[in-house]
């Protein structure tokens, strides 16, 4: 009988730093697509202008292992020496000046684990975790809020422009938060709130992290072919991508109450108070059965759009964040009016050159700090013609490789936005895991 004893548990080591080490990244490497979020939100702090703030920290957890800690195992127990094998981790971005929006992202290696049962995985792993290995975990998280919360009772500097505080001062929104780690931090003890736009009717919102591969997602000219029935042009083919592009299409234009759609409001139909993705199916409005040949334009948000942009959306953003994300904006470009009525006649040629190029957007989209589909809307005359899928799959194709290259997308849609799902379908995506945004109480961590 081997009456060895087991190691004692290896002591955590913390590293909080205002970039990414080599070390961190490749672990997030070795572990996407689970560690996406965390990963694209370190990319992007360290790849866009103003990506990060005096206020950034990215937390690494891990444990001292000792390079002869794996010889403990009991050599006839598989499961164990596997156990044993698996270094876990966590790793969390932190800006407590991105209030009001999402402040902390964390990943913890035991999500792994716990995919949907319609996620392709690309690695299933040798056995499930011990719960030797959860606890570990636990600890490791445990240990990153609680340098959250020392974080928190430092001053803080704010970023500029924004004048607005939490109304608690030891909180931090966490977005994308896998449920099985939210769930062990609630049994933990840790104190969260949901957000300020669930409705009070509402317990808690949870999302469905949808992913992509860019090579599978649709051929953009094609797309805009099929929409157009065929009748699809495209000018400036080989324009840069940060170029305008300009397509001719034919679309059924819809036509209701004098030319104006009865939509109950921009981005409704899904009873979600966050849906901002903009509702594809178009109830009770009519379609003209003469298609309409029309051009859009493919251009960047504006300032002049933010406007628009944050009055289709409850959820609150920064319009110094929008104007930094990587942005796509389809803008109707209107014929010029005939030369022999008076507008034109009274209106120079540079009033009508920017007339025609200076249109209102008609749907838009972003990728986010974290580099999932963000801020998906069409305007309501313009739904139903697969303009939501066009510009997903092409801000996907543009973009996601100004993160990183390893060609994941994402997108978080809400577990009753059955629209918005069907948008990720049609577009090969899958839904992965199971998460939500939640506002962490931080002093309800336990000190050790």
């Amino acid at each position: 009988m081997n009456t060895q004893p087991r190691p004692p548990t290896p002591k955590i080591i913390l590293h909080d730093t205002p970039t990414a080490s080599p070390a961190l990244l490749e672990a997030l490497n070795s572990h996407l697509p689970f560690s996406l979020p965390v990963l694209r939100r370190i990319q992007f702090a360290s790849k866009f202008p103003g990506g990060s703030t005096p206020s950034t920290h990215i937390l690494y957890a891990t444990y001292d292992y000792d390079e002869n800690h794996d010889t403990h195992a009991e050599e006839n127990d598989a499961t164990t020496k596997t156990n044993a094998k698996r270094k876990h981790f966590t790793a969390a971005y932190l800006d407590l000046s991105r209030y009001p929006e999402t402040q902390a992202w964390i990943y913890n290696t035991l999500e792994d684990f716990y995919p949907d049962k319609t996620a392709p995985l690309p690695f299933k792993p040798e056995s499930e975790p011990s719960e030797e290995e959860k606890a570990k975990s636990d600890a490791l998280n445990m240990a990153v809020l609680r340098r959250m919360y020392e974080i928190s009772c430092e001053p803080q500097p704010q970023s500029a422009g924004n004048t607005r505080k939490p109304q608690h001062k030891h909180t931090v929104l966490i977005g994308s938060l896998h449920e099985t780690i939210r769930q062990r931090l609630l049994k933990m003890g840790i104190k969260m709130f949901k957000t300020s736009n669930i409705p009070p009717e509402v317990e808690w919102e949870f999302c469905g992290k949808w992913l992509f591969r860019v090579e599978e997602l649709p051929d953009f000219a094609a797309s805009v072919s099929r929409n157009g029935n065929g009748n699809g042009k495209r000018a400036g083919e080989g324009a840069a991508r940060d170029e305008c592009e300009v397509m001719e299409m034919e679309l059924p234009l819809c036509r209701a109450n004098n030319g104006h759609s009865n939509s109950n409001g921009p981005g409704t139909g899904t009873g979600n108070s966050n849906d901002d993705t903009g509702n594809e199916n178009i109830k009770g409005d009519e379609r003209d059965p003469q298609p309409t040949k029309i051009q859009i334009k493919f251009d960047k948000a504006r300032r002049e759009d933010v406007s628009l942009i944050r009055s289709r959306t409850s959820i609150d953003r920064k319009e110094d964040t929008l104007l930094r994300l990587p942005s796509l904006v389809v803008r109707r470009i209107s014929p010029l009016p005939p030369p022999s009525t008076p507008r034109a006649e009274n209106n120079t040629a540079e009033e009508q050159k920017e007339t025609k190029e200076e249109p209102t957007p008609i749907a838009w989209a972003f990728t986010a700090l974290d580099g999932s589909l963000m801020t998906l809307h069409v305007e309501p005359p313009y739904r139903g013609l697969g303009l939501a899928k066009l510009i997903a799959s092409k801000i996907m194709k543009d973009h996601i490789k100004d993160y990183g290259p390893d060609g994941w997308g994402a997108a978080d849609v809400f577990v009753q936005n059955t629209q918005s799902q069907g948008v990720c379908r049609s577009i090969s995506g899958i839904k992965w895991w199971t998460l939500s945004w939640a506002v962490v109480d931080l002093a309800s961590v336990s000190v050790p």
